[in-house]
């Protein structure tokens, strides 16, 4: 099996950055590229809005940065 490095070996895709607009519980409203999404932040204790966070399949994975 050959692995691609650049990409989820599970399917192709890349992890984005992402910056925290809003969380509501486990669920955060995040801008990527200027489009809102949704992801679930349950990995990431005490995310906060403003915060750069690394998202893969609309899970937040880890705090890249934390904002002011």
């Amino acid at each position: 099996m050959t692995t691609r490095p650049e990409g989820c070996t599970t399917c192709g895709d890349r992890a984005v950055a992402a910056t925290v607009v809003a969380v509501e519980g486990v669920q955060a409203l995040v801008s990527v590229h200027g489009r809102l999404e949704q992801v679930a932040v349950e990995l990431i204790p005490d995310v906060a809005p403003g915060d750069l966070i690394l998202c893969h399949a609309s899970v937040a994975l880890a705090c890249l940065d934390h904002g002011a």
